[in-house]
């Protein structure tokens, strides 16, 4: 259970480091490769600078060099100098220094809506300038990294409650708050679900994203900030998948803890990843009448797919049809599988790995015992769900064939 436990802290501590951005000169980010996979910054802090902006934005709490003004309580022959004569006798290091420290101290207010921004998503699902249609600007500040990225993740924690709300009105989901049986007043997580997941008798999908800053309906903040709401959501997987008849379970694994005042509580049941999910599968979907369940999993959200499969075997075993894992960093070497899972996953999963190759192109595993591995079409890990779209429901739409066949033999 040590090793275990260890392991999963191991692959954790993994999706977060090998995805971390390479600052440029210009202020750009790119990503650090890790072994033959390109996997830039996943999904924690993935700021990117597009363009550039010659105004900030007005900041009254926080005085800017030169605003100062002496201090009226003491005359200008006094012994006290006042605070231009301090700065004065200062070098513009030691004054920059002190400007620092003073910001340090004053709490920084962002907008809590895009319009407050000043952006939003137009018809194509990109975010723009509401004025110019402009793309996203990181970069407000030019000496000032720490406000421009404090800035980006404000805006972030904004795009995360409007997908929310495209979860709810524009994929028809329900919000559904866990654990079911919480007290009044206990730390709720939440997940979205259609309103058949759990009565549909034929097939049932469930999405899970990665580590990070990340939640339900979101594969890549980057995307969603900087490309568009298509490739950044899982938004048209849902829609596809209620298309083709499917249930829909998507899950939330990285809302762990809730604030509450001044502190953060852990959410029962839910203070993990793994055992979000395990909480999910055991409350709603082991109770769902589907016969077969698909997955698609994307980075850190393979290890809690492996985990579900280690957790609960015999029903894993019966009815997952299809596992699609999109640059996942789960290992089944590490992880304590059965032989009889690994037998399962080399069978019915797929992982769409970041690579240069061409979309599918096999791409050779580093361990033997791992699922066969095609290329996404894309080094850059946080694209990789989205360029294997087309290619994930072929092969779900396959691997539902190939089932329901079998189960017209046996009948």
């Amino acid at each position: 259970m040590i090793w275990r436990v260890a392991t999963l802290s191991f692959l954790l501590t993994l999706s977060y480091l090998c995805f971390q951005p390479v600052k440029m000169e210009d202020g750009k980010e790119e990503s650090m490769e890790l072994g033959t996979q390109s996997q830039s910054q996943m999904d924690t802090s993935d700021s990117q600078n597009k363009g550039s902006n010659e105004v900030e934005e007005k900041n009254p709490s926080v005085e800017k060099s030169g605003e100062m003004k002496p201090d009226k309580t003491e005359s200008d022959s006094g012994s006290k100098p006042t605070n231009n004569e301090k700065s004065a006798n200062k070098t513009p290091e030691e004054n920059m220094v002190e400007e620092k420290k003073s910001e340090k101290t004053v709490e920084l207010k962002f907008p809590t809506t895009l319009e407050g921004f000043g952006y939003k998503f137009d018809e194509d699902g990109k975010l723009g300038d509401i004025e110019t249609g402009e793309p996203f600007v990181f970069k407000v500040r030019s000496h000032d990294d720490s406000y421009n990225q404090k800035r980006y993740e404000a805006l972030g924690e904004v795009i995360t409650e409007y997908v929310y709300e495209l979860l709810e009105k524009e994929a028809n989901l329900k919000r559904v708050h866990i654990p079911v049986d919480a007290s009044e007043g206990e730390a709720q997580s939440f997940i979205f679900m259609t309103e058949d997941a759990l009565t549909n008798p034929d097939k049932l999908l469930l999405l899970i994203h990665g580590s990070g800053v990340v939640r339900a309906g979101q594969w890549a903040r980057r995307l969603i900030i900087n490309d568009n709401l298509k490739s950044g959501t899982q938004l048209p997987f849902i829609k596809r998948a209620v298309d083709s008849g499917y249930g829909v379970i998507v899950f939330n694994t990285n809302e762990n803890r809730i604030r509450q005042g001044d502190k953060f509580i852990p959410v029962r049941e839910s203070s993990t990843a793994v055992d979000h999910g395990l909480y999910v599968w055991e409350e709603f979907v082991s109770k769902s009448a589907a016969r077969n369940i698909a997955i698609v999993a994307h980075s850190y959200g393979g290890v809690v797919t492996v985990e579900l499969a280690i957790e609960k075997e015999a029903e894993f075993k019966e009815r997952v049809f299809a596992i699609a894992l999109t640059d996942s960093v789960h290992s089944l070497s590490h992880q304590e599988v059965s032989s009889s899972v690994i037998k399962l996953f080399k069978r019915i999963a797929k992982n769409w790995v970041s690579s240069k190759e061409p979309l599918d192109t096999p791409v050779p595993s580093r361990h033997r015992y791992e699922c066969p591995q095609v290329s996404a079409g894309t080094n850059k890990h946080e694209e990789t769900s989205w360029s294997s779209f087309e290619s994930i429901f072929e092969m779900l739409d396959k691997a539902y064939k190939e089932v329901t066949e079998i189960d017209k033999e046996e009948l």
